[in-house]
């Protein structure tokens, strides 16, 4: 009999951590997919700053960064993001600094129907990868 892996993930839309998970997530269930069954990722959507935070519009992401003071604004734009892009670049994601942080209360609850639809990862897939 084939173990059967169950796995849970709480899902950040806006964060490149996130999506870099979910890919490499991706990539370890095709490695081990003769040995090990996989059920249906079950998925947690989470927003990291409360409802309000940003304009409708969105916020610039360098914008952003810098909205935590200098010091932690160079460790994101000069250390954390660049490599997260390249660890994301690693597994098929080409991030890009000119995106937008905006609120996720749409995308989460869209996530929660596709979830009980059964296609919640390829809609995050999809969603992820715009």
């Amino acid at each position: 009999m084939v173990p059967r892996v169950e796995i849970a993930v709480v899902l950040d839309f806006m964060c490149p951590w996130s999506f870099i998970a979910m890919r490499s997530f991706q990539i370890a269930r095709k490695r081990f997919t003769e040995r090990l069954e996989f059920s249906p990722v079950d998925f947690t959507p989470f927003e990291f700053d409360p409802p309000g935070t940003y304009p409708v519009e969105g916020t610039d992401w360098t914008a952003y960064c810098r909205s935590f003071g200098e010091s932690k604004a160079k460790f994101l734009l000069e250390d954390k993001l660049p490599r997260a892009f390249s660890l994301g670049s690693a597994v098929g994601i080409q991030f890009r600094m000119d995106r937008r942080i905006v609120h996720t209360i749409d995308v989460n609850a869209a996530l929660e129907l596709a979830q009980r639809h059964g296609v919640a990862e390829d809609f995050v897939e999809a969603t992820l990868s715009q």
